[in-house]
């Protein structure tokens, strides 16, 4: 829409900061909650402006989309918020596979 003149381009960045901080929220709750290793990310980058582009346009070689945020955090459960659900009968714990397949799908150690 910002490249058609439908919107302006700060209208939004502010759209993409109001998003964030709504979803902040959530993720705060999350790492004052578990006990272990939380991975924070995206499914992919979205450009703002860089090189005249707005969006996440396919088959586009540029860093903004191709490079996804993402955080690790150790974090211990303070337990400031409880919930009713519980696991599955017979759910599976998280297995030692998991460092490989975040590998396979392109994520690295910093």
């Amino acid at each position: 829409m910002v490249e058609r003149g439908e919107l302006e381009p700060e209208e939004v960045v502010a759209a993409y900061d109001a998003n964030l901080e709504y979803v902040f929220e959530s993720v705060e709750t999350l790492l004052e909650n578990v006990d272990g290793t939380v991975a924070i990310s995206a499914d992919h980058g979205n450009a703002l402006g860089e090189w005249g582009m707005w969006g996440h346009r396919a088959y586009v070689p540029s860093m903004a989309l191709r490079k996804v945020p993402w955080d690790v955090r150790e974090c211990t459960d303070s337990g400031s918020y409880e919930t009713e659900w519980s696991p599955a009968e017979g759910e599976r714990e998280a297995d030692d596979g998991v460092q490989e397949r975040l590998q396979a799908l392109g994520y690295t150690d910093k």
